[in-house]
């Protein structure tokens, strides 16, 4: 069906250029406008006649690798959810589609590399290149220029205040998770320098699975019966147990009040060590 375009230019005082939106009537179908990216593939956006712009959730999950769909739906704002359908050869199909301060939920929760490159394709070349292309508003055989010309203009101007309202949606959010990533970031960095590796436990760890008060009841007790020994500050196995991969040895950087730096090294055990002290629990020697 042929589309009757109106043009509609607004003089901002904030800015030299006018803002030009192109004003859309009498759409009858679903409009799905798909945009491709040799390192995304496919996305499906639709906007909406309030002018809200959705993104299809499969897309979006494929392009950021995201593979489980209902985790990920416990962490979006169902305000923001949309099933839209979807014309395909085969007919319509029904979809989710996701709002933008949603659509930041998703790039948060990727952890693939590419995440920040997927949003700024998505903020910097789908998004002004759907607004450029304008909202869609309906109209009757009856409606006058005038008329037309006055609904053009409404949807205009909320186009712009809900666009303002997302933004401030956005980048409180962004704040807010990069305060979280500010946070997470001693924990983060003791777990690189220290474990390095998802197969080893700290004293502490193997301690609370074997109902030890803390690391030093653990150690003090495996002393009793053979297996450890202090020395130097650092807790060792004894010469019995060494060579059969039950610990490693890591070392651990800080920094001092006075912005001195240090290290000391410390004993974890391995997955086949905390399975050992597990059986010399279970034989009643722990």
């Amino acid at each position: 069906m042929a589309h009757k375009t109106t043009l509609v230019v607004f003089e901002q005082q904030e800015r030299r250029a006018p803002l030009i939106f192109i004003i859309m009537f009498k759409t009858t179908k679903t409009h799905i406008q798909a945009f491709n990216s040799a390192q995304f593939g496919e996305l499906r956006t639709h906007q909406a006649l309030n002018g809200i712009i959705w993104f299809c959730l499969n897309d979006v999950m494929r392009s950021l690798g995201l593979t489980h769909v209902t985790e990920l739906k416990k962490r979006l704002n169902e305000k923001g959810c949309n099933t839209i359908a979807v014309p395909t050869n085969g007919g319509k199909q029904h979809a989710i589609f996701i709002d933008e301060p949603n659509l930041y939920r998703c790039i948060f929760q990727s952890r693939k590399k590419e995440a920040e490159k997927f949003q700024s394709w998505v903020f910097e070349e789908v998004l002004p290149a759907i607004r450029q292309s304008g909202g869609y508003i309906s109209t009757q055989q009856e409606d006058t220029p005038e008329l037309i010309m006055a609904r053009a203009l409404q949807v205009a101007q909320t186009t712009i205040e809900r666009h303002k309202q997302q933004l401030q949606i956005v980048e409180a959010e962004r704040d807010h998770y990069q305060e979280e990533v500010k946070a997470l970031a001693p924990k983060a960095e003791y777990t690189d320098n220290v474990l390095q590796s998802t197969s080893t436990y700290t004293m502490t760890q193997v301690a609370k699975e074997l109902g030890f008060t803390c690391a030093t009841a653990l150690c003090f007790k495996l002393k009793t019966i053979g297996v450890m020994f202090r020395q130097s500050g650092q807790w060792m196995l004894t010469a019995k147990y060494c060579g059969k991969d039950l610990t490693k040895t890591r070392t651990h950087h800080y920094t001092h009040s006075d912005g001195r730096t240090g290290s000391n090294t410390i004993t974890v055990f391995t997955e086949k060590g905390r399975m050992y002290l597990h059986s010399l629990q279970e034989g009643g020697r722990l």
